[in-house]
């Protein structure tokens, strides 16, 4: 029997129904979520007397992973969207939870998180002096040196001591478009292949052979923009 218009519209309301009910049920997770993060940040700064703000270049997980256990027994490292760390530190001069704390919101924009510490600005500068370190470039990224391979015998690079490829992972690098052959049971190249130039934005091809050849380009690094003072009441500019 075909169902009648009547039934038809008590489908729709329960499915509108249930759908709404979804919604809300996200929408309270989600404030549950801002609510538990803005509180332990607040948490933080009333802890500690220095908040950094931090930029991260070619940030990977593992960089991230080092840092926060460099910092877990001397401060607090949060990466949050910037929504959550306005709403935590206050936006104007009404909802701060520290006096002129929202000088320093207003320097939260693009990609970056914020370290809570007791730690001076002097020993925040040596630690990412120190911390940066030398990883693989991604595609999209932006080359920063010229890497050539010389005709000859393939070799990795100075990450892998310059030992000569294995003739094995020939198939490899021909999938990816590098002219080698093999001769005398080694794998060469007939002539010199440039890998990338510098100012590049590296193809996916291209940025699968550095890594396979162990070349980085990349650097992992921390950038302090600026930094708040508690005891001081003052956000000041982080100098280089």
């Amino acid at each position: 029997m075909p169902r009648t218009k009547r039934n038809k519209s008590k489908l729709r309301e329960k499915a509108q129904k249930i759908l709404a009910g979804k919604i809300n049920s996200k929408l309270a997770g989600r404030k549950q979520y801002f609510d538990n993060e803005t509180t332990k940040i607040r948490d933080s700064v009333k802890q500690f007397d220095y908040i950094f703000l931090l930029k991260v270049k070619d940030m990977r997980n593992s960089f991230l992973q080092r840092v926060r256990a460099d910092w877990k027994s001397k401060g607090r490292i949060f990466f949050h969207k910037n929504t959550i760390l306005t709403m935590a530190f206050g936006s104007d001069r009404s909802d701060e939870i520290e006096e002129n704390l929202c000088e320093f919101s207003k320097e939260i924009y693009g990609e970056c998180g914020i370290l809570i510490t007791n730690e001076p600005a002097e020993t925040v500068r040596e630690y990412v002096e120190k911390t940066a370190c030398k990883d693989y470039a991604r595609m999209k990224s932006i080359a920063t040196e010229t890497i050539t391979i010389p005709a000859g015998i393939v070799s990795f690079g100075s990450e892998r001591d310059y030992q000569p490829v294995p003739r094995t992972m020939e198939i490899f690098f021909k999938k990816l478009e590098v002219p080698v052959v093999v001769e005398n049971n080694v794998l060469c190249l007939l002539e010199d292949y440039t890998i990338c130039k510098i100012g590049d934005s590296l193809s996916e091809n291209q940025a699968n052979v550095l890594k396979m050849l162990g070349y980085k380009l990349a650097t992992s690094k921390l950038l302090i923009t600026h930094y708040y003072d508690k005891t001081k009441k003052e956000t000041f500019r982080f100098q280089d």
